[in-house]
């Protein structure tokens, strides 16, 4: 809920302000958290400010310029607000930017215990017949982002920009699942599912054979719409939340899909060198990527950026490791991949794999030495 308040109050921030800034400020006393997003855009009228938070309002300023926002944005985030038990204010001058402030509670707790943790592998694919999807939305960025997560991965992709072109697109050639945002201009997400349905029973019944169900994922940004009720009499299977969060879309996708993923191959920690180098060599040799060792110090600079989310930064890492070290360009392309599609959380993974063969090797190496050294003792 926070991160989603969060990207509203940014998302809107970085849409109305064409110069100067935005900040996002943060401090935390006796367990109250103030969060501030502070801009020099378009600002807000001082009538607009009392309704700036009802459904399908949008300020006077934001009309003017021609925004295609639908006026729940911040909505949803006074909502969730309210959720939280805490509370969202606004101070704004026209033509000099607005301030949004969240007071929360969020309380200290202590940290959890030492647990085992599962390191996830990043997926390059699945096995079977290659399976397509229409992805449906009527902002094309959002289109755009999807596609970019699920072409890498052997998805066939098709778009449908509103709720008529998709029950189109899927007369005219039936996708394996679809992708269905909610809020849409002509057919909300909801209504175009159901109508989904009764095409596909239509179908059924000319063709006198039951067709297996369809796969309907909604996305949407307004937590509020995931109920099982409402999924339930739409037909539709799941739900998953914007901003998309790619392993949740391709937990969905898996279980809705039955899909068996392809992961990039990791190596236990405790193989030695030799073994090390052997494997990856047959591994390549047989087309499936795996990760290189990687130097101590870059691999936590890599690590350090991947947290922040700097992609900027990542790509200059990653062109001063290829620089260092040629022999790792492989490598470096890999990574640059993964953070060209901001799969930070992938690329975390595959740096710390490196850095664990990194750190097996050099112990390896010192094993012999010492082994060395106590034979001539001897």
């Amino acid at each position: 809920r926070l991160r989603q308040i969060l990207i509203n109050l940014l998302g809107n921030a970085i849409r109305f302000t064409d110069e100067g800034s935005v900040t996002l400020r943060i401090d935390f006393s006796r367990e109250v958290a103030r969060l501030q997003v502070i801009d020099t855009g378009i600002g807000i009228a001082e009538q607009d400010l009392e309704r700036i938070f009802m459904p399908f309002e949008r300020g006077s300023a934001g009309r003017r310029s021609g925004d295609a926002g639908t006026g729940l944005g911040l909505t949803i985030t006074h909502l969730l607000t309210q959720l939280m038990g805490g509370e969202l204010t606004v101070a704004s001058r026209p033509g000099e930017g607005s301030t949004f402030t969240v007071r929360l509670y969020l309380s200290e707790i202590a940290a959890p215990a030492q647990r085992s943790v599962t390191h996830h592998r990043p997926v390059t694919g699945y096995i079977g017949a290659r399976r397509s999807l229409l992805v449906v939305d009527d902002h094309p960025i959002q289109r755009q982002m999807l596609a970019g997560m699920l072409l890498p991965l052997g998805f066939a992709i098709r778009e449908a920009a509103s709720g008529s072109e998709c029950l189109e697109s899927v007369g005219a050639q039936r996708p394996d699942a679809v992708l269905l945002d909610i809020t849409m201009d002509d057919l909300d997400g909801w209504e175009t599912a159901r109508r989904l349905r009764l095409q596909e029973q239509r179908d059924a019944d000319a063709s006198g054979a039951p067709l297996p169900a369809m796969p309907i994922i909604m996305v949407s940004a307004n937590a509020f719409e995931n109920r099982a009720d409402k999924l339930q009499a739409a037909g539709a299977q799941a739900f998953v939340d914007k901003p998309v969060i790619e392993s949740e879309l391709l937990v969905a996708l898996q279980k809705h899909l039955q899909l068996e993923w392809v992961a990039e191959l990791k190596l236990p920690g405790w193989a030695p060198p030799a073994v090390v180098g052997a494997v990856v060599g047959s591994v390549v040799g047989a087309g499936v990527g795996t990760a290189a060792t990687l130097p101590a110090g870059q691999a936590a600079r890599l690590l350090r950026l991947a947290r922040l989310g700097h992609a900027q930064g990542l790509h200059q890492a990653l062109d001063a490791l290829a620089a260092d070290h040629p022999a790792l360009l492989a490598e470096v392309d890999a990574l640059r991949g993964l953070a060209e599609r901001y799969a930070f959380t992938d690329l975390a993974s595959r740096v710390r794999a490196a850095a664990q063969a990194d750190e097996a090797a050099d112990s390896a190496a010192d094993d012999a030495t010492d082994n060395a050294a106590a034979k001539g003792a001897a």
